[in-house]
């Protein structure tokens, strides 16, 4: 189960406000196995997330919420394109995953590159290697 708390309510849901009956809540409930649900990934917990900030401007309108994710293995969670250096070959191309773009950040040292695109594919097509996005 992966649930979110709520101080007022205990778990985040939204109720109608003449009968108090519940009509939303953020709670997901997986039975993980071979005949049943995939287990507890990034791509849920993401989709889980939309549904509880649903619930959560349902239940409290104008009010901003702070999420605390606690001993999870979200922690460690990446968008599947995201920039990860360890699952970068050395060199251009071959077997690994493709990356999205980046922009080079304003504190880089060299100051003509700051807030730049950097692609992480070249001119072929192919997924940039590690050596390659270091010498750029």
């Amino acid at each position: 189960m992966s649930e979110f708390i709520n101080p007022e309510t205990g778990h985040l849901v939204a109720t109608n406000k003449e009968t108090d009956c519940v009509i939303q809540e953020a709670r997901k409930i997986i039975s993980p196995g071979s005949n049943g649900d995939p287990w507890w990934d990034c791509e849920q917990l993401i989709k889980q997330m939309e549904t509880a900030i649903d619930v959560f401007k349902e239940a409290h309108p104008g009010k901003q919420g702070l999420w605390i994710f606690d001993n999870s293995s979200a922690h460690a969670s990446l968008a599947p394109d995201a920039l990860r250096a360890f699952d970068m070959n050395m060199s251009d191309g071959g077997k690994q995953c493709r990356q999205k773009d980046t922009v080079i950040p304003d504190t880089n040292p060299d100051a003509q590159h700051r807030g730049k695109v950097q692609k992480m594919t070249n001119e072929a097509g192919q997924a940039k290697g590690l050596k390659t996005v270091l010498e750029e």
